[in-house]
C-alpha cells in the first residue's frame, strides 16, 4: 500500500505503479506486485494497493510509475 500524488495542473491517465519483491536474503523476486488507476486528478492523491502474491516477499520497493 502507498499513496501517489499528481501534484501537477493536469490529469493523468493510465497511472500503473510496479512494486519489486525481494526474498529474505534481499535476492529480487520474479515476480511483481502492481496497481492501476485510469484517471488521476490534478492535485489528488490516490491510495493504491499492489498485491503480493508470492509469498517469499518480505521487501518490496517501488520499480516504475
Amino acid at each position: 500500500m502507498g499513496t501517489l500524488k499528481n501534484d501537477s495542473d493536469h490529469q493523468r491517465y493510465g497511472v500503473k505503479v510496479e512494486v519489486d519483491l525481494f526474498d529474505q536474503s534481499g535476492n529480487k523476486l520474479a515476480t511483481q506486485a502492481n496497481d492501476y488507476i485510469q484517471t488521476l486528478e490534478p492535485r489528488k492523491s490516490w491510495n493504491f494497493r499492489a498485491l503480493i502474491l508470492d509469498a517469499k516477499a518480505v521487501t518490496a520497493k517501488v520499480a516504475s510509475i
